[in-house]
Formats: C-alpha cells, structure tokens, sequence
C-alpha cells in the first residue's frame, strides 16, 4: 500500500510539473526539515531579501516569529504540494537540508541552484546508497534516488571528508563542493559552561533493551536530548541541542554526526555503544566511526563510568578544516551574487 501511495504522490507531481510553465526570477526557497541547519541564513537573508520556505509543521511558531515582510511560508505537507511545486520551479536558488522525495518528479532548469546544506558537519553511519538497509538490486528504488541526489547542484561543506562521503553516498563525483563551512557550526556568542554532561542518542529503527538504555540518575548531572524520531529516550531538557552542547563540559553520544560537532565546539566526546553490532548489521557504520570512537567507546554503563574520568577532545581537523566563524556570511554573499 505504502508503494502505491508513493507512486500516486509521484505521478501527480509530474502532472504539475509538466503542466506547469515557470517563469524563473530572483527568487530564494528554502526546504526545511531541520531548523538548525538555515534559521540564521534565514533571518538574515529575509533583512534584504523575499523568501520563500517550505517548512515542517512543527516549526509553525518559529516561522510566525520571522520577519513576515519578506516571508511567504509553505507547509510541508502533501495538501499544499501544487504550492511547493510551483514556488520550486520559479525560484533561482533553492536551499535544502535532507532527501526531499518530491525533488526527483520535478524538471529543473539550468538557471537554477540547488544548494544542499544537510543536517550534519560529518557522517559516522552510512548512508544514501551506502545505507545497509538499501536494497540495491531493486532498480526502480535505485533510480528514484539518483533522480533526487542529482537534483542537488552545490554542496556545502566543512572538511574534506565529507566531501568524499557525498561523493560515495549520494552520487557526488561530478557535483560542486563550496568549501565554506557550515552555517549550523557558527557560534554568535558564548555560552555558560558548567559542569553537566549532555547525552545525544541518534535515532534507531529498533527498540534498546531496557538494561542496554543510559537514563538520567545512571550519570551525575546527566541531560538527555532525544533525537527527535526516536521513540528509546524522551528529553529532559527542551533547550535547543546546540545550546546544551555548548554548555555542557561533556557530550556522550553514540553513532550521531554530533561527536564531530561537540569536538568543534572543544567538547570532551566519549561514544555510548551497547548495540554496536546490531546497529553496523542493520543500518552499517563508516571507518570514521571506528577510528574516531577508538578507545573512547563503551559498551556498558559501568565501563562508560570510567571512560568518563579520562574523557578527552577528538581529533577532527580533517572535518572542519574549511569551517570558519564567517561561514554564514560567505554563503549569505554567494547567493546574493547569483540572483543580482
């Protein structure tokens, strides 16, 4: 049933878009999935600029509290999807975060820019066409992929080895890299430390045994910010996870691209990893996770417990070696120059 739903949704989308004449101009658009990723490029954009964002509904308040003067603001949601297409075709730059489906169905033109921005600096578990789940004898999956990655024009990027996970993942090889760093790892201003330690589990597929779950009382001064698909843990903070992390003495996570973020911000990073081997099974895991986690992993509470004491900053030069404090502004100065 799933498929058929999905074939629907394609069809129509090709409907609109071979019926639909676009008339492309100076428009920006912006996909957004996750907010972390664009709300600084956003706000900033939207002081000069007419913008249009194709939004998940659970940031509805957020999108109320913008600038509204050059806002125009589309759910992400199916009944709205003439919208999303129409307000696609006609822009001259269009940023995204994540795989959005609907990208692979519409034809785009040479005087358009698709920039992905993704929702991570770094990638420890594989995915795209690396993800273990992927059945890749199943053709017609296989092309409908392709026709989304290759939808994407420009990459941005922090380090150099992401860029050759792009190009291994997600069909990369002949794609632009901009080397501008990333607009999620700036850092406007500083945060007070103190003593706690922030734990980021990424999401599963699967249910943890309940012995195998790290919960609050385990760790003096633990928090817990749950990913946000993950039904595992549940938060005990609602602060955004940048400002937890940027707070915290020490970040405690396990297959997350966040260890690589938490070493940027001069964070302590130590990898809680009871499933490892159920989780390389079933979804895989790149080297970069071996060799980051190496001797700085647990697989029980009691070894994370000592693991603490000596817990230290990862080496991650060659991921953010192009990341710098202007990050936003660089790519903020580039999309200004394409649409002038």
């Amino acid at each position: 049933m799933r498929k058929i739903i999905k074939r629907l949704y394609l069809t129509l989308i090709k409907i609109i878009d071979i019926c639909y004449r676009p008339s492309i101009n100076k428009d920006i658009v912006m996909l957004m999935t996750f907010k972390e990723d664009q709300s600084e490029l956003l706000i900033n954009l939207l002081t000069e600029h007419k913008v249009t964002v194709i939004y998940h509904p659970k940031y509805e308040d957020f999108i109320k509290s913008l600038n509204q003067n050059h806002l125009k603001s589309i759910p992400l949601s199916n009944k709205y999807i003439i919208q999303q297409v129409f307000a696609i075709k006609n822009a001259r730059i269009i940023l995204i975060d994540t795989y959005y489906l609907l990208l692979g169905s519409i034809t785009k033109s040479s005087k358009q820019e698709v920039i992905q921005l993704w929702h991570a600096s770094s990638a420890l578990k594989l995915f795209g066409l690396e993800d273990k789940s992927i059945d890749l004898t199943d053709m017609k999956s296989i092309e409908q992929y392709l026709k989304v990655y290759h939808f994407t024009d420009s990459y941005i990027v922090a380090g150099d080895k992401m860029v050759n996970i792009f190009k291994r993942s997600l069909d990369a090889y002949e794609k632009n890299f901009m080397l501008t760093g990333l607009p999620r790892l700036t850092v406007n201003e500083q945060s007070r430390k103190n003593n706690s330690i922030l734990f980021l589990p990424t999401y599963r597929e699967y249910d943890l045994d309940e012995d195998e779950k790290l919960h609050e009382d385990d760790i003096q001064h633990l928090i817990i910010k749950a990913h946000p698909s993950d039904r595992n843990y549940a938060s005990t903070s609602e602060l955004p996870t940048k400002e937890l992390m940027l707070a915290s003495d020490i970040i405690i996570t396990d297959y997350s691209s966040l260890a690589v973020e938490a070493a940027y911000y001069n964070k302590k990073v130590v990898f809680y990893v009871p499933d490892e081997a159920k989780y390389n099974e079933q979804r895989g895991l790149n080297n970069e996770y071996y060799s980051l986690s190496k001797g700085r992993k647990a697989y029980t509470i009691d070894q994370l417990k000592n693991i603490l004491k000596t817990a230290s900053i990862p080496e991650i030069s060659d991921w953010t070696n192009y990341q710098s404090d202007d990050a936003c502004q660089k790519l903020i100065n580039y999309i200004k120059e394409q649409i002038k």
